[in-house]
């Protein structure tokens, strides 16, 4: 379990800046809730380095068998999770949830804020590799996204380039969400 954890500016429970790919693996039960940031990412705060790279900055995550990050707050964005780097996929799957987190500004759950290299690649990178995109959201097999709340947008995902592909099926649920400004569940 991660629980509890808080830190002044960014990612609560972890904070990563990076070169490479990042793989985010709770399962079995796994727990990250309760996390505070006075900025971004309560639970978690990811940023790629190097824009000549950037092809190099992603991060898959899944969070999969009755496993949960929950009650995770961030005073700006991301209450769950903030990234500065392009999200392969996310996967909430067989039983498990991303709930009750708080964002002051964008992304209750989680958000995907402009990274340097997506200014300066926008026009000339492939769509699915852009820095700051989705590629893949999959809420699925029971899994919850469920009564995350965002001051601004996107109250459960903010997404400031957009998503490729988004899926909920076989029971997913994506429900509950509230944003005071834009996309009460998804802005993107």
């Amino acid at each position: 379990h991660v629980d509890s954890n808080s830190a002044v500016i960014a990612g609560g429970a972890f904070c990563v800046s990076t070169k490479h790919t990042l793989e985010l693996l709770l399962a079995d039960g796994s727990t990250v809730n309760g996390n505070r940031a006075g900025e971004r990412g309560g639970a978690l705060y990811a940023i790629g380095e190097e824009v000549p790279s950037f092809y190099n900055h992603f991060i898959d995550i899944t969070i999969t068998n009755a496993s949960s990050m929950s009650h995770n707050v961030a005073k700006d964005n991301g209450g769950a999770i903030a990234l500065n780097m392009h999200l392969e996929s996310l996967n909430v799957v067989n039983g498990s949830s991303m709930s009750h987190n708080v964002a002051g500004q964008s992304g209750g759950a989680v958000s995907l804020e402009p990274h340097p290299c997506a200014m300066y690649f926008l026009d000339n990178g492939p769509r699915d590799r852009i820095c700051d995109t989705a590629k893949s959201i999959l809420i699925s097999g029971f899994g919850r996204v469920w009564n995350n709340t965002a001051g601004v947008n996107g109250g459960a995902f903010y997404v400031w380039s957009g998503i490729i592909e988004m899926e909920v099926s076989a029971n997913g649920l994506l429900a509950g969400n509230t944003a005071q400004n834009a996309g009460g569940a998804v802005h993107a």
